[in-house]
């Protein structure tokens, strides 16, 4: 009887289980605003005659930057930092004084080379130079930034000879114009911060330029410490400090570089190797994207970004 008792159980067990799981107890639906769904694959909904711009879009960039370029595309709860949202007219990696939008070259720079160590990639094998501009024209239309005025490339100074006494001068700036609270007393960062927008930002590693998404040439770092990186917390120094400290500052960045993996007395030292257990294993669920399993899903695959990150819910 016993047995029986047992057997009839499991079978209950197993009815309760199979029907108990057939139907979701809630279905999560994302806000268009934080991630939009696409129809797959993308872009096939657009009519025939859809401008060049706009189908390069769809196809490419919308996975990430989302339908309507609010960076809200089904891709943006893996990303980090968070895709660009275009509307805003807020762009990290221009040569033009704060305030005025990047130029076509910007633009064209980022699209054609991508943005080391992201995931935007770089797209000159893939497009060509007329679907280039055009797709960049497109996404000039979602902000009104650009109606409004000329952007202008700001005059790059001769840089300062990057002798012991320059570089001494851009190690006292770094510490007294507040870069060490941000990139650390030793310049290798990694600290976790909220940006504009309210997404996590982890500092720029100093001492790895090869990471810089803006290049590592000295002019490039000279416009990034000039104009800042908004929307992120890396602020603007131009009426902060004067030209040629600025160029200090650079050729102190520029003294931090230690060899990069793959060159002699280089080693694996980034934000996988660190010995913080903690933040080590943030980094590696987070570039493993085990949210994607581990993390509640709608219908369309879009998985929480929130709260309910790693709290289960995927019907793998």
């Amino acid at each position: 009887m016993l047995f029986g008792v047992l057997i009839l159980l499991d079978i209950a067990r197993s009815i309760y289980a199979r029907v108990g799981y057939e139907q979701p107890n809630a279905i999560w639906q994302p806000d268009p605003a934080q991630y939009a769904e696409l129809n797959w694959p993308p872009g096939a909904d657009l009519p025939a005659n859809a401008p060049i711009g706009q189908r390069v879009y769809a196809q490419h960039c919308a996975v990430c930057h989302g339908p309507d370029g609010r960076g809200n595309g089904p891709a943006a709860p893996s990303l980090r930092p968070h895709p660009r949202d275009f509307t805003k007219g807020q762009f990290k990696y221009k040569s033009t004084p704060v305030g005025q939008p990047p130029t076509d070259e910007d633009l064209i720079r980022v699209v054609s080379e991508g943005l080391q160590a992201s995931a935007m990639p770089y797209w000159r094998d893939l497009l060509t130079e007329q679907e280039i501009r055009e797709v960049i024209s497109y996404i000039k239309s979602m902000s009104p930034v650009f109606q409004k005025t000329t952007p202008r490339p700001l005059a790059i100074p001769p840089r300062v000879p990057a002798d012991e006494a320059s570089v001494g001068r851009g190690k006292a700036l770094f510490a007294g114009r507040g870069c060490s609270v941000c990139h650390g007393p030793n310049g290798r960062g990694m600290i976790p911060m909220i940006d504009m927008n309210g997404y996590t930002v982890i500092s720029r590693d100093l001492s790895a330029p090869w990471t810089f998404r803006g290049r590592s040439t000295p002019e490039q770092i000279w416009l990034r410490i000039t104009t800042g990186l908004a929307p992120s917390p890396m602020p603007a120094f131009e009426t902060v400090l004067i030209p040629t400290e600025r160029w200090d500052l650079v050729n102190y960045v520029l003294s931090l570089r230690r060899p990069a993996p793959g060159e002699p007395g280089g080693t694996l030292d980034g934000p996988g190797q660190q010995p913080d257990l903690l933040r080590r294993g943030e980094y590696l669920v987070r570039a493993s994207m085990c949210g994607i399993c581990h993390t509640e899903i709608n219908p369309t695959s879009i998985y929480r970004g929130d709260t309910h990150y790693l709290a289960g819910g995927a019907d793998c």
